[in-house]
């Protein structure tokens, strides 16, 4: 994983686990002695950070995939079911104007 990737888990983390601030960088802390804070981490020291989250009771949820929905049709269809005209459309319009006249 990259950089801001583990730093944006670590803030979830944070948000999921509810901890305040004391309480997250005495956690930042724990994992590295010298420092408390995300900026001044490097990329396995991260990693640690996320995976002590992980043992305190972290999830990692992915966002659900939308595969197999199929999008909504722009396309109007006719009475018939085939994609209308613009013929379709324009005799619809008049039969309509005549109605209502």
């Amino acid at each position: 994983m990259d950089r801001s990737t583990l730093i944006k888990l670590i803030h979830l983390a944070r948000r999921q686990l509810q901890l305040d601030d004391e309480t997250y960088r005495a956690a930042l802390g724990k994992v590295c002695s010298t420092k408390t804070s995300c900026r001044d981490m490097t990329v396995p020291e991260l990693a640690r950070v996320l995976e002590a989250f992980k043992k305190k009771g972290f999830n990692v949820r992915s966002k659900p995939s939308l595969r197999g929905v199929k999008p909504a049709s722009p396309v109007k269809s006719c009475p018939s079911g085939r994609p209308c005209t613009a013929r379709d459309l324009y005799s619809r319009t008049l039969k309509r104007r005549s109605m209502s006249g």
